[in-house]
């Protein structure tokens, strides 16, 4: 009687596990419940006697490994252009042969997870996918209760029966069934495993009877998640579903929406007509990206590997009421476009009067211009944006917003080793003078919270990109672009505190992020080169975007980068990008006096905007 009951509560205990809510996250592990019988011998497996040499063994290196737990790996930092796909659930041979057909088209490895259990009975399963050149990993079992002993032990098993039947030993892992445990994380720490997860998992437990692959892609990918990324890693379980060849739609869907996608393609460039664009991305497994070393880095970035000018403590002079505004005047860049109260916070206006509004970088000779580019945005935007300026050898500036730099490091890394500047742009995007947004809310923080924003921000930043050099300068920098370009003197106070160097706003935003053509884009770029003469601004700075939002952008540079390649040497139009680090150094002063050209340039544009007021009223 008693041990019907237990039956009945772990029947009810799976039930519960397959219907709960946190089940439908990314990480959700679904059960297999084709057999109940089998998913109940899963999630409550008996554990096998652990003899007591080995249980000693496994306590010495517990001791040894001093308490140490392997992270769960959902991303691997590289920076190769590869997406790494992952399998689990193979007792079903009409699904797993069908991706491994798919993966085959695709010229694409795969890494697949088997179980203890699958080892044993679907040896012929196992050794269609080693044959095929795919990696296998360790698939393990903690429906239990994740003991660390028991997690050694299956781990060994493993490898014991793996080298046995197919002369390999898998030190890959990942959780099947159940839920975290830190015995597991322990185990695989003591053991020298690494432990895998998943940014993406690609079978949620809503989607079950789903037949419809349409429906299933639009519950795993979001409107706002545009593509996959460098070094992050898709899981799809084979066995779950009902329809047997979803899974290998879902697969395809993902390749040309989320992954092919990536790609620049222009109307004369594609990575199909152009060997030279490199840009596409690829499948692969988790161990093909562990051996590509040249790509390899590591995250976070050692504190001690950061130069110790650009550790987030270091702060060249302190900043206080008494030396303000001589340091501000030095050290900040300005706007034609701010100079009102709603954008300018803390100023009387006898300082408003005196702030730089040029937009520019003074002193400079020749037709060198800066594009800085805000926000963040994903693989889809920033590849094909890096490529055209790789393409064009334009180095340029990003001001990275990093609230979600977090979930795509390799990203940002991407960026720094392409020989950009990178800045900050905050961490939220809150803005230093408080705004209406479209909602009616006031985005604004305090004083103290905006430092703390700013501060982290700049953290990420550091452990994601402060060891990279590129020529032997580094990418990183302690540049700022404030949110809407709106600026206090507490925050400014703030960031010089915080160690940010300058503060660089912009003659000219394109607002790109809201173009309606790739036309108006251009336009809008073209107006901020040329002044009204036809002559290149000298020194301007631009303010484009990284944004997916910015669709248009990554063409309109292409095209004007291509025609301005085209004018010959000497031609007054023709103009050359620069990074701002190649200028601001050196004690650069933004307050001496500007050049009769800028003067002009400055006049225009104020002309320009009492015009436009005029006409508004």
């Amino acid at each position: 009687m008693r041990k019907r009951i237990y039956q009945c509560l772990a029947a009810g205990v799976i039930l519960l596990g397959i219907c709960h809510p946190s089940w439908a996250s990314a990480e959700a592990v679904p059960m297999d419940i084709h057999q109940p019988e089998t998913a109940m011998a899963a999630a409550a497996a008996k554990k096998k006697p652990i003899p007591a040499k080995d249980r000693a063994r496994y306590e010495k290196l517990r001791q040894e490994n001093q308490g140490r737990l392997a992270e769960k790996e959902k991303f691997i930092p590289t920076t190769a252009q590869s997406v790494i796909v992952t399998f689990g659930g193979i007792s079903r041979k009409e699904s797993v042969e069908d991706i491994l057909d798919r993966l085959d088209s695709y010229g694409a490895k795969g890494t697949f997870f088997v179980t203890e259990r699958e080892l044993r009975q679907n040896k012929d399963i196992v050794r269609e996918i080693i044959d095929r050149g795919h990696e296998i990993g360790i698939g393990l079992r903690t429906g239990t209760d994740g003991d660390y002993f028991e997690t050694c032990a299956q781990i060994e098993r493993f490898q014991k029966r793996c080298m046995k039947e197919f002369g390999i030993k898998p030190v890959i892992a990942r959780q099947i069934f159940g839920f975290d445990k830190p015995g597991v994380n322990e185990a695989c720490s003591a053991l020298g495993i690494r432990y895998f997860g998943a940014q993406i998992n690609g079978v949620l437990t809503q989607d079950k009877d789903e037949s419809d692959v349409n429906t299933v892609f639009s519950h795993v990918f979001k409107k706002s998640m545009y593509s996959m990324g460098r070094g992050q890693i898709l899981y799809i379980r084979l066995d779950f579903m009902n329809h047997p060849l979803i899974t290998g739609q879902l697969l395809d869907m993902i390749k040309k929406y989320k992954i092919d996608n990536i790609a620049y393609r222009s109307f004369n460039d594609s990575p199909e007509s152009n060997p030279d664009n490199d840009t596409a991305y690829h499948m692969t497994s988790i161990g093909e990206v562990l051996a590509d070393k040249e790509h390899a880095w590591t995250y976070p970035v050692p504190d001690k590997d950061i130069p110790e000018e650009l550790k987030p403590s270091a702060v060249a002079v302190k900043i206080d009421d008494h030396n303000f505004w001589d340091e501000f005047r030095k050290r900040y860049i300005g706007s034609p476009d701010v100079r009102t109260i709603a954008r300018v916070k803390g100023f009387p206006e006898s300082r408003m009067d005196k702030m730089d509004k040029t937009g520019v970088v003074k002193g400079i000779t020749d037709n060198t211009i800066f594009f800085g580019f805000d926000d963040w945005g994903s693989d889809q935007s920033v590849n094909r944006l890096l490529y055209v300026l790789r393409k064009h050898h334009a180095p340029c500036n990003f001001f990275v917003m990093t609230w979600n730099v977090h979930s795509n490091p390799n990203l940002l890394r991407v960026i720094a080793e392409n020989g950009h500047d990178i800045g900050g742009h905050t961490n939220g995007h809150r803005p230093m003078v408080p705004q209406r947004t479209v909602s009616g809310r006031w985005n604004m923080l305090d004083d103290k919270a905006f430092m703390e924003d700013v501060r982290q921000s700049y953290r990420i930043l550091a452990e994601t990109a402060g060891d990279v050099k590129v020529n032997g300068r580094p990418s990183l920098t302690r540049y700022f672009r404030p949110p809407t370009l709106a600026v206090s003197k507490r925050g400014a106070e703030a960031l010089f505190n915080e160690g940010y160097s300058y503060i660089i706003s912009g003659y000219e935003s394109t607002e790109d992020y809201d173009a309606l053509s790739l036309e108006s884009v251009i336009g809008a770029i073209e107006h901020g080169i040329y002044d009204e003469q036809g002559n290149v601004r000298q020194g301007v700075v631009f303010v484009v975007h990284m944004s997916d939002h910015a669709r248009y952008t990554a063409e309109a540079m292409d095209i004007i980068l291509t025609a301005n390649e085209k004018r010959p040497d000497g031609d007054p139009k023709k103009f050359k990008t620069g990074r701002l680090s190649d200028y601001l150094k050196d004690g650069y002063d933004q307050s001496r006096i500007p050049s009769g050209n800028e003067i002009i340039d400055s006049r225009s544009r104020e002309h320009k905007i009492k015009t436009e007021r005029l006409h508004e009223k």
